[in-house]
């Protein structure tokens, strides 16, 4: 599954429900490629919604992207970097955060401070290059604190330079695994680089940390840095001078790691709770539709 759908659609499900909201899922034939005939396009059931949580038309030249945002009535974005490059094409946008069920990701104070403390890291291996941009920092870390350990979550392992094996574990991504790994977990690590394709990124694995009472340490790009202004739980970091102080501090302090965590958590449900923002995603649907079609069908709505 794609995270992106996950996160951004097929988690709202169950929530519109209780809301008197049904969802339908109609895969594209064509990708996400909106054809150039009228005729061909599906019977959208409505104002059709285009969903963006990534700087797409980056890796397309914007082209691909102005189509679909210029035929779209709406245009939800997960953040304000990317609501502003969408707005060129459309001028009726709205920002919606990634939402994280906090129901799902809860915190594990029995394994908080257990031995050894894992630094953790989750998302696709397609996102290693900014772990391995902060190797370095990481082998100071674990030189430092010998209980320290880092614990991959992704789709297959990954592979450091120098990081001795002994002090990595990984753990292959499934939705039945996740929550067990997470709970291992004494720290979440969010690096990102310094370019518009991560300003476009909307924060869901630190979220995902925050929703667990971990607390964080992540490049304050883009929209981290939003999120990191909203409390105490946690460091930015954008030199390896940086991340090492706030891992060490984290990993020497374990009432710090406990205060962090749970203003991080507290966070989470205040601002990016699912069940908050399914609230919030509904208003939108009512807003293009002026009321909801009888049968509790919604909009189309295409990531």
């Amino acid at each position: 599954m794609v995270p992106s759908a996950r996160a951004r659609v097929r988690q709202y499900i169950e929530p519109f429900r209780s809301l008197g909201i049904s969802v339908r899922e109609y895969p594209l034939p064509w990708g996400n490629i909106l054809p150039q005939r009228q005729s061909l396009r599906p019977l959208w059931m409505g104002a059709m919604i285009l969903d963006v949580d990534d700087a797409v038309w980056l890796n397309t030249g914007g082209h691909r992207a102005g189509d679909l945002a210029r035929a779209s009535d709406l245009v939800v974005c997960g953040n304000s970097f990317l609501a502003e490059q969408y707005s060129r094409w459309n001028a009726n946008i709205t920002i919606i955060p990634t939402a994280v069920n906090t129901s799902w990701y809860r915190p594990n104070a029995a394994l908080a401070d257990a031995r050894p403390l894992f630094l953790g890291w989750t998302g696709t291996s397609g996102n290693f290059p900014f772990l391995y941009a902060i190797e370095e920092a990481l082998i100071s870390v674990m030189q430092y604190c010998r209980h320290a350990k880092l614990l991959i979550v992704a789709d297959k392992p990954p592979q450091f330079k120098r990081i001795p094996g002994s002090r990595i574990r990984f753990q292959r991504w499934a939705p039945e695994t996740e929550l067990t790994a997470f709970s291992r977990m004494s720290i979440g690590l969010m690096p990102l680089a310094d370019n518009d394709w991560c300003l476009g990124k909307c924060s869901y694995k630190m979220l995902c940390y925050m929703a667990s009472g971990l607390p964080v340490v992540v490049t304050p790009a883009g929209m981290n840095g939003e999120v990191l202004a909203l409390g105490e739980f946690g460091f930015s970091a954008s030199c390896q001078r940086q991340w090492v102080d706030a891992l060490i501090a984290l990993l020497d302090d374990v009432q710090l790691r406990h205060r962090m965590g749970a203003a991080g958590r507290a966070v989470a449900e205040a601002h990016f709770s699912l069940h908050r923002l399914a609230q919030q995603y509904a208003v939108v649907f009512e807003s293009l539709g002026g009321a909801l079609q009888r049968d509790g069908s919604i909009p189309s709505a295409i990531i």
